[in-house]
């Protein structure tokens, strides 16, 4: 029992990581759309060692009107995540959205096709 004790208890410090936001990452950065489908994309915001972030918000915007992001703006979950849909539009092209925590930003080039 001591072991998953032990794991249960790091899990708990990490979770309750209180830290200043110091990198901000997309779980994808290259993504290819066709007309009017849409991908789920999952921001995750972490402290100085890796602590997930929580109460973080998180805005998108986007480079231009090939695809549209919702919600425009998300508060970061337990897990330092915040989760954003993108939806391409019926025009053929490249946009460029942008999420960010303060200072710091991800981007994610997004590719609209037939």
């Amino acid at each position: 029992g001591n072991i998953s004790g032990a794991a249960s208890d790091s899990i708990i410090v990490k979770m309750e990581c209180e830290e200043e936001a110091a990198s901000i990452s997309a779980s994808q950065s290259e993504i290819t759309l066709i007309f009017r489908s849409y991908v789920e994309e999952t921001i995750t915001v972490t402290g100085e060692g890796g602590c997930p972030v929580e109460g973080d918000s998180v805005r998108a915007s986007v480079s231009n009107r090939l695809v549209t992001v919702s919600p425009r703006n998300k508060t970061t979950d337990e897990n330092g995540r915040a989760v954003f849909t993108i939806t391409a539009k019926n025009k053929t092209g490249n946009a460029v959205v942008t999420f960010k925590d303060g200072s710091l930003s991800t981007q994610v080039n997004v590719t609209v096709e037939k």
